[in-house]
């Protein structure tokens, strides 16, 4: 039996480099690269995590040595940037920028149950898509952003704030009442905890990527840190994170499902997507409650 879906009320929201991708060879790559054709010394591992929460341009622009009181910070972060993101986005590969493999069955598996997703990046929007599109995982997001697309990028609420407004647009979100949690961001960095509280969601930090959990448990943007994939499953699918009949129903409607929802229409789900997706929606209550509960 086949059952009709309409828009959901709240949305799974995700960064993507330290969270759904382990992109960190090939940024570091391209910086070296970049940084030694003008003469600039090379960025240390430290250096380079350490400035991951900015914008392609600003990181660079650190990574030459410059701080934003500089004169010339923002022109030859520009120029380093306008010569690194071309370069960047062509080497994207599943080999340059593995997805984290239970990360991706997750997007899959909420893709096949119907749940709004959105990507919010501090990168350009064209590198997400060519990463999401290299791990056939685009089709599962109604709404991708990046600091070109966004007026402030993270720790700024604007990129969350946008992608609620993009998935209300496309119709994958009902459009959100004043004080209601339109759902949650997730994120491997403080400024993706910071970018999430601000704009009124629930933010959820996980600790595989470039910042340990004991990081975000000290920023104390998080309402809640996953150590590992399997603990962020059993947050978005509570009762639900191990039903073998749920998966196997995930991963066979995941290509229509995920295609529904990236064109804003309603689903048409088999029965045990529509199980998933009443499981991501209690676990995304829990969460929002958290947020609502919150003084004003």
């Amino acid at each position: 039996m086949i059952g009709a879906t309409p828009p959901a009320v709240r949305a799974v929201m995700w960064d993507l480099d330290g969270t759904i991708c382990d992109s960190f060879l090939l940024a570091f790559g391209a910086t070296q690269e970049v940084l030694a054709k003008h003469g600039y010394r090379e960025a240390t591992v430290e250096d380079y995590h350490n400035s991951s929460r900015c914008t392609t341009q600003e990181r660079l622009a650190r990574h030459a040595g410059l701080k934003p009181e500089d004169a010339h910070f923002e022109r030859i972060g520009a120029q380093l940037a306008a010569e690194f993101e071309p370069s960047y986005i062509a080497k994207v590969s599943p080999e340059t920028a593995p997805a984290f493999e239970k990360t991706a069955a997750i997007v899959r598996r909420l893709g096949a149950a119907g749940v709004p997703q959105a990507c919010l990046t501090n990168a350009a929007a064209s590198y997400a898509d060519a990463v999401l599109t290299t791990h056939d995982l685009r089709k599962f997001f109604a709404a991708v952003n990046g600091a070109d697309t966004v007026p402030r990028h993270k720790p700024s609420p604007d990129g969350v704030l946008k992608c609620v407004a993009d998935l209300t647009a496309a119709g994958v979100i009902a459009p959100p009442t004043p004080g209601r949690c339109a759902g949650v961001y997730i994120g491997d960095s403080p400024s993706d905890g910071e970018a999430a509280r601000r704009a009124g969601v629930a933010s959820v930090g996980v600790g595989w990527g470039s910042h340990d959990a004991e990081s975000l448990h000290k920023c104390g943007y998080f309402d809640v840190i996953c150590h590992d994939e399997d603990e962020l499953l059993r947050l978005l699918l509570p009762d639900g994170a191990a039903g073998a009949a749920g998966a196997a129903g995930a991963a066979g409607a995941a290509g229509a499902a995920g295609a529904a929802g990236a064109a804003g229409a309603w689903h048409k789900l088999a029965p045990a997507a529509l199980l998933d997706r009443a499981a991501v929606e209690r676990g995304l209550a829990q969460l929002a409650a958290v947020v609502e509960a919150r003084p004003k």
